[in-house]
């Protein structure tokens, strides 16, 4: 215990304890995990996706290879992205490519 009556004083302790501090389930969320390397803790998000296309729409726009793509770019952006769809994200109609009905209607009006 490193404790004193003045605080916390562990020779070379204390920087771990603050990267600790920075790293835990508030910070490092979405399955990542804590992992230190050297002097650093860090939050990692090391997930093993088979490569089976099952592809989904993120709630971001973003189309995954599969679920488990998903949710490790949720990992590694630390922000929540849910599946919205089975399949690829529809495409922006601007973009040339997709069926082209939201540009047929507008040329039609």
């Amino acid at each position: 215990d490193c404790q004193t009556p003045t605080g916390w004083n562990c020779s070379g302790y204390d920087d771990r304890e603050n990267d600790l501090f920075l790293c835990d389930t508030n910070t490092c969320k979405f399955d990542g995990e804590c992992l230190r390397i050297g002097d650093t803790v860090t939050c990692v998000c090391q997930f093993k996706c088979n490569s089976d296309y099952v592809p989904v729409c993120g709630s971001n726009g973003e189309s995954y290879q599969n679920e488990c793509y998903l949710r490790q770019a949720a990992c590694k952006q630390q922000s929540e992205i849910l599946v919205v769809s089975e399949g690829s994200c529809a495409t922006d109609a601007g973009s040339g490519s997709g069926d082209g009905v939201q540009n047929d209607k507008k040329l039609n009006n």
